[in-house]
């Protein structure tokens, strides 16, 4: 709602020939031609794209075109796409994992162990992995020594130059998959340079491709509307019949970040008493991998506080920070979250979500909106302990009906991973 009436007071917006903005501000439309400067910046990118495209298209039959999938956290949401390209004659897909580029004063900065998890895990899938930081001399390594053709990078921030696209884009085509479904403001998912300049930007449907495009400064003409590759584990059937409750809380407490959705504050411990008191239901606790140090960094719990926390819902059910979640939500019967990619990624399940406000959270895009219109949105403890009556205990889920019916419009499972195949096949010339 607040997302809607800023538009109707400040918009940006592409004129249908692209050569203009067109900014509506107090209903007065004032058009400007699109600047000089990313003109030339998007021209000489595409410049580099089409001299290596022209190169693969040439060599794909006497080679396997390389496709790395540039990781530098644990988010991965790619193993469909990956099984895909392994399985063609085409394409030989494989890992190369970086390290963020962030002082050690940062939450975010990241240890050698930590580096060396994300490489081992991938080693441990027997995928061919490569390492792209040297220890020993504290410097990235250039990403042109694993000679990639493509490179699909699931973020766009905290990468050493010798890792951005800026670089990256002279010798291979570069390709943009979010490792979340994003329910954030426009601005911060198409409004930077990486956005506009990365070769492909895959997008799950086509209100998300059509928000984008009037707001970014390429018109939008590099984006493909998809699907999303993780909602794939969809498209199998699960056995299980366990049901599981999720608790997953967002890492932003404290305010002052980016997004804002984080709940912890006013929740978490009530949530962990709720479940304490009914151990007859089965419990995931599904933290963001980045929540317990935000919640020591921000000053809200001690170290210890959050690690006797963390062991109170290893002792009440499972305790769940890993990539494979799809799967637990399959088996789940409600989550209750203030995330914002599993608002998105858990909607396929077709079972409830209570939305955990904080109040103070960035606006929703248009797709977001659509999303958790007909989930039951808790604001404070009040409205938190009535939803966790009826839904969770007594199973009343009065929004189901009108949630599947939004549900069917998304089109959001749609086999992602094989239509990102067609197209880069399509852009190759590949002909099966």
């Amino acid at each position: 709602m607040a997302c809607n009436l800023l538009q109707n007071f400040f918009s940006v917006t592409n004129t249908k020939n692209k050569k203009y903005k067109v900014i509506t501000a107090c209903g007065i439309k004032i058009k400007l031609k699109r600047g000089k400067y990313q003109l030339k910046l998007y021209r000489s990118y595409s410049k580099r794209y089409k001299r290596v495209l022209q190169k693969l298209q040439q060599e794909k039959y006497n080679r396997k075109i390389r496709v790395a999938f540039y990781v530098n956290d644990t988010k991965w949401k790619y193993q469909n796409l990956y099984n895909l390209l392994l399985s063609s004659r085409f394409y030989t897909p494989f890992i190369i994992v970086g390290k963020s580029d962030v002082p050690e004063t940062c939450v975010e900065y990241q240890t050698r162990n930590e580096v060396m998890e994300i490489f081992d895990f991938f080693r441990s899938k027997n995928m061919e992995t490569y390492l792209a930081y040297n220890f020993e001399e504290n410097k990235p390594v250039n990403l042109q020594t694993f000679s990639p053709d493509i490179i699909f990078y699931s973020r766009h921030w905290r990468l050493y130059r010798e890792h951005d696209i800026k670089f990256v884009s002279k010798f291979a085509l570069t390709c943009y998959v979010p490792y979340f479904i994003s329910n954030s403001p426009v601005k911060i998912e198409a409004g930077y340079d990486f956005h506009n300049t990365v070769w492909k930007y895959y997008v799950i449907n086509e209100d998300l491709k059509e928000e984008y495009s009037h707001y970014m400064q390429n018109a939008g003409d590099n984006l493909r509307a998809v699907g999303y590759p993780n909602l794939d584990n969809y498209l199998k059937i699960s056995d299980a019949d366990k049901k599981y409750v999720i608790y997953a809380p967002h890492w932003s407490v404290g305010g002052g970040t980016l997004l804002n959705y984080a709940t912890f504050e006013w929740n978490g411990k009530y949530i962990l008493n709720f479940a304490k008191e009914h151990p007859e239901l089965n419990w995931i606790f599904k933290p963001h991998p980045r929540l317990q140090k935000e919640l020591v960094f921000k000053d809200i719990l001690s170290e210890q506080e959050v690690e006797e926390y963390y062991n109170e819902w290893k002792n009440i059910g499972i305790k769940y920070e890993g990539p494979d979640y799809i799967e637990l939500f399959k088996q789940s019967k409600v989550l209750i979250t203030d995330c914002g990619s599993f608002l998105t990624e858990y909607m396929p399940s077709k079972n409830p979500v209570i939305l955990l406000c904080s109040g103070i959270a960035r606006p929703y895009n248009f797709l977001a909106q659509k999303v958790t219109r007909y989930y039951y949105h808790a604001h404070n403890l009040g409205e938190l302990s009535i939803f966790l009556e009826d839904v969770v205990l007594n199973g009343i889920d009065i929004n189901k009906d009108k949630r599947l019916e939004m549900l069917d419009s998304l089109h959001l499972v749609c086999n992602a991973s094989k239509n990102i195949l067609n197209d880069l096949d399509k852009e190759l010339k590949i002909e099966y």
